[in-house]
């Protein structure tokens, strides 16, 4: 009885045993299937998102190799200052594209984008930015070539804002640059605006005859001499000499012109301070002839050589009497 009772512990146990060994495998088998499911998911979620960022970058390389020359605008700026790039205007006036032409250009507008800009507010900024980038400081030019996609554009309008935005930016940012404005490689002036855009000239007769009237740029005045031409150290050779005034004689600094020192032994006295007599060194006149002068109280000016004013010993022309920024013809 009691080996029979063992036996059938025996066998309930091991059926117990194959019980929980199925159920472990079940658990294993369902978990499995888990992650294999949501490997599958995670992989379809994954080619999606890369598929997205491919088609992303795809419009981007897209949209930046679209030519300008293919949009729909009125004008198109040609702007050389060292940076050189070229604006694209609607009707409107505002920006609808920006084409780089030299590396300083991509630096300029590194950080910039003028896309939807209307144009007044576009060229202060590109003043401002070549201004802090150190394209552009006094004496440079800025050079801007319009041209018109249609005859139905205002050129003239444009020409106008250009020049007042650029003009009075330069003055805000305190640059002495030269605007340049061209029509289709042609120079204009731009009346009331001090670009340094000169007069109106005839331009050449035509086959037919008939002369035109052409803008043409004038040089700008020199804003070292203020056109003068001549040397403003010294005034071409008229300004007084600075050591002697005009005056042709150069005054002692040791007795002021007098010719007469005071007396060293006395200190001006006149009087021995030891025996209380007169001073022996100055015989009690508390004086005594200049040293350094002889008594002439100066001599004849040794920078001018007696002409009074400025003239070989210019430290700017050195006698040439000509402005050395504009060569003496007082335009640059």
């Amino acid at each position: 009885m009691k080996k029979r009772n063992k036996e059938e512990v025996l066998s309930g146990q091991r059926i117990k045993i194959a019980a929980l060994l199925t159920g472990i495998s079940l658990l294993l088998l369902s978990g499995c299937g888990n992650k294999a499911q949501e490997a599958e998911g995670s992989q379809g979620q994954t080619d999606i998102a890369v598929t997205a960022t491919e088609q992303t970058a795809a419009a981007e390389e897209q949209a930046e190799t679209v030519d300008p020359e293919t949009l729909d605008y009125a004008y198109r700026l040609h702007i050389t200052i060292n940076p050189e790039f070229r604006l694209y205007l609607d009707e409107q006036s505002k920006v609808v594209a920006v084409t780089c032409l030299n590396q300083d250009a991509e630096d300029l507008f590194s950080e910039t984008d003028l896309t939807g800009m209307d144009l007044e507010k576009a060229m202060p900024v590109i003043i401002q930015q070549a201004v802090a980038k150190e394209y552009l400081a006094d004496g440079k030019n800025i050079t801007i070539d319009l041209e018109k996609s249609t005859e139905s554009g205002q050129a003239d309008t444009v020409e106008q804002v250009i020049a007042a935005a650029v003009t009075a930016e330069l003055k805000e940012q305190g640059v002495d640059a030269v605007l340049e404005l061209q029509d289709a490689g042609t120079p204009v002036a731009i009346e009331g605006a001090d670009t340094g855009a000169g007069e109106t000239v005839p331009d050449k007769t035509d086959n037919t005859g008939n002369g035109s009237a052409t803008n043409v740029s004038q040089k700008t005045k020199c804003s070292a001499c203020d056109g003068t031409g001549i040397c403003q150290e010294c005034k071409g050779g008229t300004a007084p000499c600075k050591r002697c005034g005009g005056s042709l004689w150069e005054t002692c600094s040791t007795c002021g012109g007098s010719g007469r020192q005071t007396c060293p032994g006395c200190g001006g006295s006149g009087v021995d301070a030891t025996s209380g007599t007169s001073c022996r060194h100055c015989g009690g006149s508390g004086g005594n002839t200049c040293q350094q002068c002889g008594g002439s109280g100066g001599k004849s000016c040794s920078i001018c050589h007696g002409k009074g004013v400025i003239s070989d010993d210019c430290i700017l022309c050195h006698g040439d009497k000509k402005c050395t920024v504009c060569g003496g013809s007082g335009e640059l």
